[in-house]
């Protein structure tokens, strides 16, 4: 199980984060992911 650092302040819910460990996230920014998701 690989650890993601989270930002202190994000706002993750369960759904973000099971969206997130399903896409290839090349560099693996949640930040900028959430961003996206959010857009």
């Amino acid at each position: 199980m690989e650890v993601v650092n989270l930002p202190k302040n994000a706002n993750i819910t369960n759904d973000i984060w099971i969206a997130y460990r399903k896409e290839d996230v090349k560099n693996k920014n949640i930040e900028l992911f959430i961003k996206t998701l959010r857009s």
